[in-house]
């Protein structure tokens, strides 16, 4: 795959035919913005590259997705897409956040037990990922400030067609680390096997 300056991707591949119609999907669907406002990659990268084997470090290799302003017909579009693209060493990492909670953020919907609020609001979508519900998570992710929704909502449904269990690993929010429930961002953890 490669990148080319209008900002589209284009497929080389032995199975072209089998290829290109998927890319022309994924060409009208994803948009690759410019990512230096965006730090997940960023972050996420020093860990991706710790995780490889010495030996495999020089041939890793990522295809960095944004995704923006899809509708939840077109997620499941893209991870039908996606789908052909999955092998045993060929994975999905999406990066999100949960709930940003704060006038900071513009998102105050309460103000008393903002903990267990918060941690209510963000298990009820974490429950939606476990089941495989990719409507419920992208229902409830955009109907909150869950700033990766659409790349949940196209792991939940890729979890659903691969018949993959996701198990939850950990759920935490910056106000147990600082204290502080006046401005608070929601974390979690989720593993797909």
């Amino acid at each position: 795959m490669r990148q080319n300056s209008n900002h589209s991707i284009t497929a080389q591949s032995p199975r072209k035919s089998a290829v290109r119609p998927t890319f022309r999907l994924l060409q009208s669907l994803i948009l690759f913005p410019y990512h230096v406002p965006l730090l997940s990659l960023e972050v996420l990268l020093p860990f991706l590259q710790e995780s490889q084997p010495k030996k495999e470090k020089k041939h890793f290799k990522i295809v960095p997705i944004l995704l923006r302003n899809l509708q939840f017909e077109e997620c499941k579009k893209v991870a039908e897409a996606l789908s052909d693209f999955i092998s045993d060493d060929i994975g999905i990492i999406v990066s999100s956040d949960f709930t940003h909670y704060g006038h900071n953020f513009g998102y105050v919907p309460f103000q008393e037990n903002v903990k267990e609020n918060l941690y209510q609001k963000d298990g009820k979508i974490i429950e939606k990922i476990l089941l495989k519900n990719s409507s419920e998570v992208y229902r409830l992710g955009s109907n909150s400030t869950v700033c990766g929704v659409y790349g949940l909502s196209i792991l939940t449904e890729l979890s659903k067609t691969r018949e993959w269990n996701a198990s939850k690993i950990d759920y935490y929010t910056t106000g147990d680390i600082t204290g502080d429930w006046s401005h608070v961002v929601g974390y979690g953890g989720l593993v797909f096997e």
